[in-house]
């Protein structure tokens, strides 16, 4: 398996860093059978655990869908794994939708079980921290009635709250920590249509959902934003609705709720009736539900702009990204806004081969502001990889994870967390040498030491010695291309053998500096060797242990 770790500064359009600090582990799950295995949540602990859940095809009827769940230590070995087979008929389909972690390590996830009579049914499911099922709850319809669980979160005194649809209504339900029924909350928007919760958060002592509410009956393309604050008695606090352009379509897809109860909504609001026009759509409401401020995001090109989720610091900052249409494919589309609404930066990544499709699909904050996106970019054999970016606060890209498969087939990254001491960790599908998703999580030590490297642009391809040499176990790689281009740089021994491959990637012309750490190998001679294009150069480097 060959992971390239990317980490870069820009320092202006011409100058990049670059150390080949690797993932420090990968965990693929492939599941009981040869069937696909697609991952839906992750959540990390203050321990430096990592929880997945997603769904898994099992050996039953018709290759039925389970809820596995799986749990990582912080060294990416597998505690445990657990999966849920509700053992419906006909369609027996199990899926998670999302996943949470308590104080106390208990483990939480909700979705929907196929259930006798062949209608979904809410399902949520309590593991102890050491994997044992301390209670399932399954929430029964009318007969013909589909529930689905989109999203939960758990109080500080391990009362569970989970919210979906129901009936073609908000469902909103809660347990207290032994699995007890408290209350149910349903909503039936004025179109008396379809309306479904997708996100649930908890906050000083106050429920919050956000979701999809049709406004006229029998239209699908008519729907807003419709989000609720409840107590945590289900009282309701406050109802807002948000209707975008035109009364069409405006669906969320993310929620945020700071320390003083203001909440945050982002998702897409179509332009038109057309699918494929649409807004990043970011709504700021105050805790009272005053609507603070409303932004709209038309990317670069008039297209489809969808906002995938939302963060907010310390200080009020927004950020949020997605997916932007650009005049040949999609780019990742980050966005910076103050707390009173205004744009400070828009970054826009459009992965190696440029007009390839690179679709971001989750955002997170570190403590100092740092900003991280991850996604789904095409590489330069158009199959899509892992690739997670760190913006600083001001909107610079400081590196670039990008991740293939041992496959070399598709990966798309889906969720992201980082951890208090910065590192970062990844979920998503990986489509293995079977040919079908498997679970994928990484963890990503960002902690790489960067210096700044001359600006100019060179007037020529050159690869210069290694400083110092000999060394141990780390030295610096200086080379300057010219032209932008698919660049590789390789280590070989001394019979000529490949030991490392450094770098094997797109990079714009520039001068860059790599840290090339050798703790791996043995003391003796090396090669490394830069290649561009019908440029190769190679020189020679001793590492003395």
């Amino acid at each position: 398996m060959k992971i390239l770790f990317l980490c870069v500064v820009i320092l202006s359009s011409a100058s990049l860093t670059i150390a080949n600090d690797n993932p420090l582990w990968t965990s693929r799950y492939s599941g009981i059978t040869t069937g696909i295995d697609e991952v839906r949540g992750m959540v990390i602990d203050n321990t430096g655990n990592t929880y997945i859940t997603g769904r898994s095809q099992g050996s039953g009827l018709n290759n039925n869908y389970d809820i596995a769940t799986i749990k990582y230590n912080q060294n990416g070995d597998s505690v445990w794994v657990k999966r849920f087979n509700g053992g419906g008929m006909g369609l027996p389909v199990d899926e998670p939708h999302d996943i949470a972690v308590d104080n106390l390590g208990n483990v939480y996830v909700a979705g929907f079980s196929i259930g006798q009579d062949m209608t979904s049914d809410f399902i949520t499911i309590k593991y102890n921290s050491i994997g044992d099922t301390v209670w399932v709850r399954r929430l029964t319809g009318d007969i013909g009635i589909n529930q689905i669980a989109y999203s939960l979160d758990v109080d500080g005194i391990g009362n569970v709250y989970v919210t979906g649809t129901g009936g073609g209504n908000y469902l909103t339900v809660s347990y207290n920590s032994n699995g007890d029924f408290l209350w149910s909350k349903t909503y039936n928007g004025i179109g008396n249509d379809f309306d479904a919760a997708y996100k649930l958060k908890i906050k000083n002592g106050f429920l919050y959902v956000t979701g999809i509410s049709r406004s006229v009956f029998g239209s699908s393309i008519s729907a807003d934003y419709l989000t609720i604050k409840y107590t945590l008695l289900g009282d309701s606090v406050w109802i807002k609705r948000y209707n975008g352009t035109d009364n069409n379509y405006d669906e969320p897809e993310d929620m945020f709720i700071d320390n003083s109860g203001n909440v945050y909504i982002t998702g897409f609001s179509r332009n038109t009736s057309s699918a494929e026009s649409a807004d990043y759509l970011t709504i700021k409401y105050s805790s009272a539900g005053d609507s603070l401020w409303v932004r709209r995001y038309n990317g670069s090109v008039s297209g489809l702009d969808e906002a995938k989720s939302i963060a907010v610091d310390n200080s009020g900052n927004v950020y949020v990204t997605g997916r932007s249409v650009s005049s040949n494919g999609y780019d990742y589309a980050t966005i910076k806004y103050s707390s009173s609404g205004v744009e400070e930066w828009v970054q826009r990544f459009n992965g190696l081969t440029f007009n390839s499709y690179d679709e971001a699909n989750d955002l997170a904050l570190d403590r100092f502001g740092n900003v991280y996106v991850t996604g789904t970019s095409q590489g330069t054999t158009m199959i899509a990889d892992f690739v997670t970016i760190r913006y600083s606060p001001q909107g610079t890209m400081q590196w670039l994870n990008r991740y293939n498969s041992p496959a070399n087939r598709e990966d798309a990254a889906y969720f992201i967390a980082v951890d208090s001491l910065g590192f970062v960790y990844v979920s998503g599908n990986s489509v293995g040498s079977n040919l079908v998703a498997d679970f994928l999580t990484m963890k990503i030590d960002k902690s790489t030491n960067i210096e700044p490297f001359n600006s100019s642009i060179p007037d020529n391809l050159s690869l210069n010695q290694n400083y110092p040499n000999p060394f141990n176990p780390e030295t610096k790689i200086k080379f300057q291309i010219s032209n932008s281009s698919e660049v590789t740089l390789t280590v070989f021994d001394n019979v000529g053998r490949e030991v490392a491959v450094l770098l094997n990637q797109f990079l714009i012309a520039g001068n860059y500096e790599f840290n090339f750490k050798a703790k791996g190998l043995s003391s003796g001679i090396y090669f490394y060797r830069l290649s561009s294009e019908n440029f190769s150069e190679t020189k020679k480097m001793i590492l003395l242990k």
